[in-house]
Formats: C-alpha cells, structure tokens, sequence
C-alpha cells in the first residue's frame, strides 16, 4: 500500500522515509565557503546533538542535517561524505569501514560492516613478478590497481540510511557536493599529505589534475581547493543509488583505472595493474553484525565484530580489569596499560581476521576467565621483555578448530591511515563511524572525471607458509583491521562514543582515551589531549610514543624505564592518531571532543534543541523524495515515468536554490504538474501516487506565489 500524506501531515512524510532541508539546499556561497578555521573548535556542548569531526566542513554538514530533523544516521553519512571532499587521502568512496549505531527507541547495537574485500582473482601469488619469482617491491604493490580491494563505502552508506535514517541519499549528499563544487581552504595538515604523497600523486593524471598544481607542484596553504568531478559522482550516486557505483558508469571507470592506471609518461616505477571485475563490484556485500561486548568495571563497552579489532578492546579491557587503577598512580597505571596491550596484541595477530573464513575464538579471547590467565604474565613492578606469544583461548570457546601458527606470518599493523567521526542526534541515536582508503593517499590513483582516490587495502598481503592463517591472500577475503568504532554505556544510558585513525594505534589510541575517562576520571577533552604510548607486541617489544610532545611526558619514561620498559619515538609531526568523540553528561547535554592539534586539529560542534527547525514539507527535495518512495513501492508503470519527474524536479531545484519564485511557479504549474496529468491519463502512475503528489505541487506553488 502506498501512503497518503493527506494534510501535509510532517508525521505522515516521516513514516515513508521522506524530510526536506529545503534550508541545506539554500545555502549561500557565504554560508558554505565560512571561514574554516573561525568554525574550528575542538570542544562543543549541547543537549540537541553532537558531532566531532576532523575538518569544520564536515561538522557543519553533519549539524545542518541535525538542525533540519535528520538524525545522527543521516548526519553522519553527510559528515563522512563531506570529509572525503576534505580529508580525501584518509577516507572517501574509494575504501571501505566500519559503522557502529546505537537505535535509542530500540535499545539496539548494529554494525554495518562495508570494508573492502579482495577481489574473485586475487590469491597468494598476487604479488609475485613471474619474471623473477620474487615479490614486486612495496612501492610497486603500494601504487597498483592489484592492491585495491571492492570499495564498500557507498553501499555502507545506502544501507545505513535505507535501514536506519530518515533521509535520502540525494539530500545527505547536498552538504558534501556543495563543497566540493565552491571548494574549501586547504590547510597546513593538507597540504603537508600532499607533500608527503608527492611521489605517488605525480605518478598519475588524474591525480595531478585534482590535489597539484598546473606546474605539477604543491599547492601553497589557504588555496581553495574544488573537486566538480566528485561533486558529479556524489549527484550521479543521489540520484541512481549505489547502482551507480557498482554496476553503472562509476563501476566502468573503477575497473578502467584498475586495469588501465592513467600514468603519466615515463613514471619512476612499474605500475601494476589489477585484475578486479565488474561482478566484483556488483556482487560486494554488506555484512551487518552484531557488535563486540564486554563489561568494563560496571560500564557495557560495544566494539566492531571481526575483521576489525574490537575484540581486541574488549580483551585488553578484561586484561585491565584485574588491576586497581583506582589506587594506582599514573606511573603504575600507564605500565599496566601498556602489559595488558601487549597480551591482546599477542592473541589479535595471531587469531583475528575475516570470519567467513576461519573460526575465530571470539568467545574465549572475551572471557573474564582467560583475561585472567592472561593477567598471571603481568607483575606489578616489571615490564615484559620483548615480543609475547599468543596464548590459547580455544580453551575458553565452545569450539576449537584452529591450527596453531608462526607469529611473524602476517604483517601486524597492514594500514596506517584511516578517519572517524561521532555523532548523536536530539533522540539519543549514536553513530561512531570510521572508514578508510588503507594508506595515506590510498593507491594514488583518482579515477579519472570522477574525483575520488581508491585504496590499496591488500598492497601487504603476500603469501605466508599457511594457507590456514586467518589473513592469507585469497579470494573474497575482509582481512584484519585496525578499525575499532567504539560505544559504552551505563545501564541504557551512553557515556562515550570514540574512535580513531591511525593503522595499529587507532586501538592503543581508543584504549587509552577510554582508561582516561573511565579510570582517570578525565573529562573527553582531556583524555584525548593526553600524551600517547602505543604497545603493539612487535618484534622489538618497545612502546612507541609521540616525538613532537616528548618533554610533556615528563618523568613517565624515566619511572617506566626503570620498571624494564624501552620505548621509541613516533616522528611524525601530527602525532599519533586523531580522536573524535562524544562525551555523554548526567545533565543530559553531549560535550563533542576533537584534537587541539594532531593532524591539524579536529571539530566538534554541537546544538540545543532550540536550534533544531521543523522542516518545510513543501520544497522540491520532499517531492524528489517521496516520488523515489513510491517508485520503490512500485507505483509507476516503469522508470522512465519515475525518471522523468525526478529529472525536471531536479531542474526546478535549481530555481529554487536561486529563490527565484517566479521560474519555480512557471515550471512547476507548467511542466510538473502537466508531466503527472499526462502520466495519470495514461496509467503511468497509481491514482494514490499521483493524487499526494499533486497535493504536494499545489502547496508548492502556493508557497512560492
């Protein structure tokens, strides 16, 4: 049956997935080329919805979604879409993530896994020259089409709003094609990425063309950077859907640029293509999971399922669990911490992967009872000495099928970069999302007239001596990932949302912000401006921690030395990882907590309820809306009939955009309303259909007279 909205009944319009931000869509070129460093705030508060992001575009995106009735689904897959205008070498269309929401009225946990996967031809001699029978060097495997896997962002987001918004992909898509059309001010953290991708963007076209300048170079900090092409792609993706990307023109220009890298002449290394399909892409799946849990101290801490790494949360919180924080000292904390990390590193690398394809014991590395065993390696004043072995816990799990293997198997930290967001909405609905392209830059590759990069997610997976390893290369393979979208509650009530970037120490990094907050009594803000330490169990058995803020550490290293610990600097000037988080307070209000400076500094900005506006049904966005609703429901006689309409709405939009009411009035009385007659005398569209979108034309038409 398809839904009357007799009334203009605002209720009526959200029960068939239907809202407007007719306000977004009459955004002016000062409200979207504002400033981005006046908007940039690392700390928000309100009681309306929050959102902390890395770049000011993104959470204003994500706000005005908010403040136009969206919720924090929608709102976040604004954000996410905006930020791979702005933050295109972390994350964008071209990878994949993991999406963690909270449904308030349902009390439900739900991940939407879209990570990427490999590809129905690639395997274990992917990467081997058959010239040499040698592996191809990292820079080769880096900057090849073979090394990128199925994107699944745009089916992640399709799937997250379909199951879980209220809006549609057109309208969550507005925010991110109006920057990329007007563009934004590049940075000094952006245009440090370009520098520091230089090399690989130079060796291709496409991607000269869209993050260099004429002559081939750097472009100077403050330059407005545009992207028309993915501003296009983001249209293309609106109006037809993720079918779009995966079987249309976006798919044939992603399986062009895989087999047919757009390199430039005489590059600096070998390219090497890649052998993806167009039944690659139009087969991608998402996988939606039940979360990760485990009970820290009284708190219900939710993480990502497999192949992510929120297992791996979860047991080095059941590690820590069995040590008094409380009356600990920040010396005797931090050691603890680091001991506890090491021993679930141990157990991530060896056992975590792609669950479609090797028993994992999720159970037993969860259980309250092998933390304990765990913890009897731990002394309480000293440090273990070099790389630990993973322990057995098979022994805990229901089934044991495992077969034991060689810990330096498998590269322990495959991705170095990836990008988060947190948002939650008025109704108390909470995304913590994050996604990635693999390495900075991803494979370098922009796919030519469509401006988005594609990762290179399996550039280290090369063949290891068993093909039981949970991360062998093979066909339809998610392999680990860092990844570890992160909620925790108290009763029914959430108390922090975080996530981060950062390959490896996005976990250490989610980790030690949660032990700030939850045993340190350190509000977000202060957890996240916390120095870092980063205990991943590699061979070398030392702690990494931040070079750029070594003298705020203090005596810690000193103290912790002389407990047995070594320790080694991460260089980098943007430090270790990128928080993004929500803070939920006893006075009901949401305190938003982005960096103060790594990677350039995030943004959090928040709203009260005030702030949030009733949306006007009656705009053209609501029509486009509702006549992609009813064509699902099947109520026109074939696409063209649909089509038709949706493309002259989309023309009237743009007078509308304009407020130029006059054309708006000609076109709608003139063409909209004489296509949907000509459509009903022909038994082109159902009575019911055409009845509520002509009440709908007819208040439009009022409005703008």
């Amino acid at each position: 049956m398809i839904p009357r909205l007799e009334g203009m009944n605002m209720q009526k319009l959200k029960q068939v997935g239907v809202t407007s931000i007719g306000i977004l869509l009459m955004f002016t070129p000062l409200q979207v080329l504002a400033d981005d460093h006046s908007e940039q705030k690392p700390t928000a508060v309100g009681d309306g919805g929050a959102v902390a992001t890395e770049h000011p575009k993104a959470s204003k995106a994500a706000t005005t979604i908010l403040e136009n009735d969206g919720n924090a689904v929608d709102s976040a897959v604004a954000a996410a879409a905006t930020q791979g205008v702005t933050r295109p070498f972390s994350g964008g269309i071209g990878g994949g993530g993991f999406m963690q929401v909270y449904l308030e009225e349902e009390d439900e946990f739900v991940v939407i896994d879209h990570v990427i996967e490999t590809s129905e031809n690639f395997g274990p001699t992917s990467f081997i020259n058959p010239e040499t029978s040698d592996y191809y060097p990292a820079e080769v495997r880096q900057t090849s089409g073979m090394a990128t896997g199925i994107p699944g962002v745009i089916k992640g987001w399709e799937e997250a709003l379909e199951e879980y918004g209220t809006m549609s992909f057109s309208e969550v898509l507005e925010p991110a094609i109006q920057v990329a059309e007007e563009g934004f001010a590049a940075n000094e953290n952006f245009i440090r990425e370009i520098e520091d991708n230089l090399e690989k963007f130079g060796l291709f076209e496409s991607t000269k063309e869209v993050y260099l300048d004429e002559d081939g170079n750097v472009p100077e900090p403050g330059t407005i950077m545009e992207n028309p092409d993915l501003a296009d792609t983001y249209r293309l993706i609106g109006e037809h859907g993720s079918d779009a990307f995966y079987e249309g023109e976006i798919a044939e220009a992603i399986i062009d640029t895989i087999h047919n890298p757009p390199v430039v002449d005489d590059p600096e290394h070998e390219i090497l293509a890649g052998n993806m399909s167009m039944d690659d892409l139009s087969n991608y799946e998402v996988l939606p999971r039940d979360p990760v849990h485990v009970n820290y101290r009284g708190y219900d801490v939710y993480s990502s399922a497999p192949s992510s790494s929120g297992v791996t949360i979860g047991q080095t919180l059941n590690i820590l669990e069995g040590f008094d924080l409380d009356n600990s000292d920040r010396t005797e904390g931090m050691h603890y911490f680091i001991e506890a990390s090491r021993y679930a590193f141990a157990d991530r690398d060896e056992y975590l992967g792609d669950s479609r394809h090797t028993e994992i014991p999720v159970n037993g590395m969860l259980s309250k009872e092998y933390a304990e065993e765990r913890q009897q390696n731990i002394s309480d004043d000293s440090a273990t000495l070099g790389q630990v072995e993973p322990g057995d816990p098979w022994a805990y799990n229901d089934l044991q099928t495992f077969a034991e293997e060689d810990e330096d198997l498998v590269e322990a930290d495959p991705s170095s970069e990836t990008i988060h967001l947190s948002v939650s909405d008025r109704d108390g609905n909470v995304v913590s999302y994050t996604s990635t392209i693999n390495l900075m830059g991803g494979n370098g590759m922009v796919v030519p007239g469509y401006g988005f990069l594609l990762n290179n997610g399996f550039n280290s997976r090369t063949a290891t001596d068993s093909p039981d390893h949970p991360n062998y290369p093979r066909p339809g393979l998610r392999m680990i990932t860092t990844m570890s979208p992160t909620i925790i509650m108290d009763d029914n009530d959430p108390v922090l949302a975080v996530g981060s970037p950062g390959g490896g120490r996005i976990i250490t990094t989610n980790l030690q912000v949660i032990v700030n907050h939850l045993d340190f009594d350190m509000s977000l803000p202060e957890a996240i401006e916390d120095q870092r330490l980063s205990q991943r169990n590699l061979s070398h058995g030392e702690t990494q921690y931040e070079g750029i803020y070594e003298e705020e550490y203090g005596t810690l290293f000193d103290e912790l030395e002389e407990m047995g610990h070594g320790f080694y600097p991460d260089d980098a000037v943007q430090g270790i990882s990128a928080v993004a988080g929500l803070e939920f307070m006893s006075d009901g209000e949401v305190r938003a907590a982005a960096e103060p400076e790594r990677r350039g500094g995030g943004s959090a900005m928040a709203l009260d309820v005030e702030d949030i506006e009733d949306p006007d049904p009656t705009t053209v966005s609501s029509i486009i809306a509702l006549v992609e609703h009813f064509e699902k429901e099947g109520a026109f006689a074939n696409e063209e009939a649909s089509h038709s309409l949706i493309t002259h709405l989309n023309a009237v939009s743009h007078y509308e955009n304009q407020e130029d009411a006059e054309k708006v009035v000609e076109h709608m009385e003139g063409g909209c309303k004489d296509l949907l007659n000509h459509q009903h005398d022909n038994d082109l569209i159902s009575d019911e259909a055409y009845e509520t979108l002509i009440d709908l034309t007819d208040d439009l038409i009022e409005k703008w007279q």
